[in-house]
């Protein structure tokens, strides 16, 4: 059983799954698949929380300021390979989590495996990201 202190440490760092599809005119298929995960809390949690990826090999990027709208830290892991360390070692052992990871997974084996680049697979993909 977690503590109070664990429990809200782990609500606080919820990460969320992003599946973008963006009209790209250097791709056969027209469209460019993108996945990220995106973790936002103060910079100095995120300091901490990137030191604690980087020792199980998971890169990632820390942007102090998101957006003009949305002034806060980000953190952000993307690459396939950083994506699937992640799934492999944090996820699957997660019970509070906002986002399905299954079906992210699947988005993400699709990609490791090029499907993203053919019609068939866009499509698929599409219909996967409505379900997230």
């Amino acid at each position: 059983m977690l503590s109070k202190g664990e429990l809200r440490g782990i609500l606080l760092s919820l990460p969320t799954a992003e599946i973008n599809v963006s009209k790209d005119k250097n791709t056969t298929v027209g469209y460019r698949v993108r996945l990220r995960v995106t973790i936002r809390g103060n910079l100095n949690f995120l300091f901490a929380i990137r030191r604690s990826l980087l020792q199980h090999e998971i890169e990632s990027k820390i942007n102090p300021m998101e957006s003009k709208n949305r002034p806060r830290p980000v953190l952000y892991i993307t690459g396939i390979s950083n994506l699937e360390n992640l799934y492999e070692k944090f996820i699957l052992h997660s019970k509070y989590s906002n986002v399905n990871w299954n079906t992210f997974a699947q988005v993400m084996w699709m990609v490791r495996q090029d499907k993203h680049l053919t019609q068939k697979g866009l499509d698929s993909i599409l219909s996967i990201k409505d379900l997230i």
